[in-house]
């Protein structure tokens, strides 16, 4: 499962952030990050659902103001292990600080992977990894 999630979180940063980073290089101003990532949540938006690999699919990006959030789901019958949460999170850290989507964090936004799973047909299940501004440290 950690690879699965390695997976994600690399093919993530491939589509979203040479967009963000271009964006967010501008000078520190919050509102004018805010609308930045809006764009790209926007353009982003336009070509979804995108099948990422051969179990994942990005369905949707949302920011609020304050979280830019990646909604995906998985193919039924994949199982994600709630009890790992924090194994995904610390994967989920290690690629967002070694990469230019630290430029989000920076600009106080909380980066959130919603994963959207099916592992035995009885119901849609969630799980939430949360990256708040200050995972990668200063």
């Amino acid at each position: 499962m950690n690879r699965l999630i390695k997976i994600i979180a690399g093919i993530a940063i491939i589509i979203v952030v040479p967009k963000i980073v271009q964006h967010i290089m501008l000078p520190d101003n919050k509102a004018i990050a805010s609308k930045q990532i809006t764009d790209v949540v926007n353009e982003t938006n336009k070509s979804l659902p995108k099948k990422i690999d051969a179990i994942t699919t990005l369905t949707k990006a949302e920011f609020d103001g304050s979280i830019y959030r990646i909604n995906y789901t998985m193919d039924r019958g994949v199982k994600i292990d709630p009890a790992q949460e924090q194994t995904y999170r610390a994967v989920a850290v290690k690629k967002i600080c070694g990469s230019g989507m630290k430029m989000i964090l920076d600009n106080q936004v909380t980066i959130e992977y919603l994963y959207t799973f099916n592992p035995d047909g009885r119901g849609d299940q969630k799980m939430a990894i949360s990256v708040p501004p200050d995972s990668c440290g200063r």
